[in-house]
């Protein structure tokens, strides 16, 4: 892959998929709804009852009945972001 080396974001190519993509993921909560998204997902694929105030780490195993490897397994599935909603603050009016 040839780097985009006019790319004042990334001028070195680094992080630019093999499609030239450059791809951003939020995960401070200030664009999409993280927390929704791990509180829904652990209730679908693990049947876990977590509240959004059970997380008060970055490390979901830490404080949540997630185990290291389904938090792995969580934030690997593609789906997690695709279909990850925007918080409603940040939604267009």
């Amino acid at each position: 892959m040839t780097p985009m080396v006019d790319d004042p974001v990334d001028p070195t190519g680094y992080w630019q998929d093999i499609n030239g993509f450059l791809v951003g993921i939020d995960i401070d909560g200030v664009i999409a709804d993280i927390v929704g998204q791990l509180v829904k997902y652990a209730r679908d694929l693990w049947g876990y009852s977590i509240n959004a105030n059970d997380l008060t780490s970055e490390n979901v195993n830490t404080c949540t009945e997630l185990s290291t490897a389904q938090a792995l397994q969580m934030f690997s599935t593609p789906s997690f972001f695709r279909t990850m909603s925007v918080c409603r603050w940040q939604r267009k009016r």
